[in-house]
C-alpha cells in the first residue's frame, strides 16, 4: 500500500482537515490547524505531501513521525507539530482501516467502556452563564467549563469577589452532581490566583486551568501548591519535552495536551505514561473539530490514568457547521459520556465536496478591544 495523495480542507473559523489517500483505496483523516493560523497548518501540509509522504507505505508511523521532525530544525513550533500530528491521524486511521480495528486497540487496547466528556459554556458570549450551564445539563451533559472572569472586571481586589460571584451562579444553577472546570487563560498573576482559588475552593471544581501564564514553571508550582482544587495545564505546550519538566516538578494535577497540536497519538501516549508515575491525571485539551475529537476519544480509551475529554463542539470556531457533510456518529453523547467505538479506524469520514468544492464556512473573530484588568495572553 503506498499514499498517491494528500487534500486538504478549510472546515471553518480555526478548524482544518486532511485527508490521505491511498493506492488500496482507503483513506485516512486528520486534523491540522492551530487556532488562529489554521491556513499556515495546511501550507505546510501540503508541502509534507509534495516532498515526503506521495509514494510512501503509511503503515510505518513511527518511522515517517521521527523523519518528518527530523525534516524541521524548529519541529517545536505550533505550526509545524500540528501539521506532523494532523498526518499522524491520518495515518492511524489507515492504519485501523486496512488492519479492521478501531485505533484505540492499535494503541494498546481499551481500559474503559466509555469516555466522560465536558462542554464549554460562554463561547458566544459569558452573559447569563447559570442559563447556559441549564442548558447544557437539559443536553446530558455531567461537566462544564467556562472563563469566570467578567467582561469587565474592577480592579484587584474588588474583581475577585466578582468572578467568585460567578462561579457561586454557575454553582447553584446545576447543583452538586454537575462538575465545573474553569479556565480565565491566563488572565490573573500569581498572588491575586492565590487569592482567587482560596476563594473558589468551596464550590469544589474538577481542576481549575491556567489562571496564570504556563511558561514560568516556579510561579505554577506555587500556585498549584497553595489550592486544594486541582490544577490543570498544557494546551500551549508541544511534546514531552515540554511536559516533562511539568511533570518532574509535580506542577500539575491534570495535563492538558492538545490533541491537535502536541505532536501525535504516540507522544501522548509518552506523556500519559510519563504523568501516570507521578499520579497525575490526563485530560486531552481540543478545541477544534470533529476530526480531532475522534483521535482523542480513540486516546482516551488507551490511557489509564484519563480524567475527562473536552468536547469543545467549536460553535465558536465553526468546524461543526458541515456536520452534514462529517460522519461523525462515533462522537454520539449519551449521558455525559462517548461509549466504545467499533468502527475501524477513527470512525470519521468527510464527503469528497468538502474537498472537491470549499463550502462556505464562517470565520471565528480572535481580535477584542474589550478591557481587561490584565492583558490576557488570549
Amino acid at each position: 500500500m503506498r499514499i498517491t495523495g494528500v487534500r486538504t480542507a478549510y472546515l471553518g473559523g480555526s478548524s482544518a482537515c486532511l485527508r490521505v489517500d491511498t493506492d488500496s483505496g482507503i483513506s485516512g483523516y486528520g486534523e491540522a490547524a492551530v487556532e488562529t493560523v489554521p491556513e499556515a497548518v495546511l501550507v505546510t501540509v501540503q508541502r509534507l505531501a509534495s516532498r515526503y509522504l506521495i509514494g510512501q507505505d503509511p503503515m510505518p508511523i513511527e518511522l515517517h513521525r521521527r523523519r518528518l521532525q527530523d525534516a524541521f530544525w524548529y519541529h517545536a513550533d505550533a505550526v509545524v507539530s500540528s501539521a506532523l500530528t494532523g498526518v499522524d491521524h491520518a495515518l492511524w486511521d489507515i492504519k485501523g482501516k486496512a488492519l479492521g480495528v478501531p485505533v484505540y486497540q492499535l494503541l494498546g487496547g481499551p481500559v474503559r467502556d466509555r469516555v466522560r466528556v465536558y462542554r464549554w459554556i460562554g463561547e458566544q458570549s459569558r452573559e447569563n452563564l447559570p442559563e447556559q450551564a441549564r442548558q447544557r445539563v437539559a443536553e446530558g451533559i455531567t461537566a462544564i467549563k467556562f472563563c469566570p472572569t467578567p467582561n469587565d472586571p474592577s480592579p484587584y481586589p474588588r474583581c475577585v469577589n466578582e468572578t467568585r460571584e460567578i462561579v457561586r451562579q454557575v454553582r447553584e444553577a446545576v447543583g452538586d452532581d454537575v462538575d465545573l472546570m474553569l479556565d480565565p487563560a491566563s488572565r490573573w498573576k500569581l498572588a491575586e490566583a492565590r487569592h482567587l482559588l482560596a476563594e473558589l475552593e468551596e464550590f469544589r471544581p474538577l481542576f481549575v486551568e491556567d489562571f496564570i501564564s504556563p511558561y514560568y514553571l516556579p510561579a505554577v508550582e506555587k500556585l498549584a501548591a497553595s489550592s486544594r482544587i486541582p490544577y490543570a495545564l498544557g494546551d500551549r505546550l508541544i511534546g514531552l519535552r515540554d511536559f516533562e519538566r511539568v511533570i518532574h516538578a509535580d506542577a500539575a494535577a491534570v495535563l492538558q495536551p492538545d490533541i491537535s497540536h502536541a505532536g501525535g497519538l504516540l507522544e501522548l501516549k509518552a506523556i500519559a505514561g510519563c504523568a501516570e508515575l507521578h499520579g497525575i491525571r490526563m485530560a486531552p485539551h481540543n478545541a477544534l473539530g470533529p476530526v480531532a475529537t475522534a483521535a482523542a476519544i480513540h486516546l482516551d480509551f488507551a490511557v489509564p490514568n484519563f480524567l475527562i475529554q473536552e468536547i469543545a463542539g467549536t460553535e465558536f470556531f465553526g468546524a461543526w457547521g458541515l456536520r452534514s457533510q462529517i460522519d461523525a456518529e462515533v462522537l454520539t453523547i449519551r449521558d455525559g459520556y462517548i461509549d466504545l467505538p467499533t468502527r475501524p479506524g477513527l470512525g470519521v469520514s468527510i464527503s469528497d465536496e468538502v474537498f472537491d468544492r470549499q463550502p462556505p464556512v464562517p470565520d471565528a473573530p480572535f481580535f477584542t478591544d474589550r478591557a481587561d484588568f490584565h492583558v490576557p495572553e488570549w
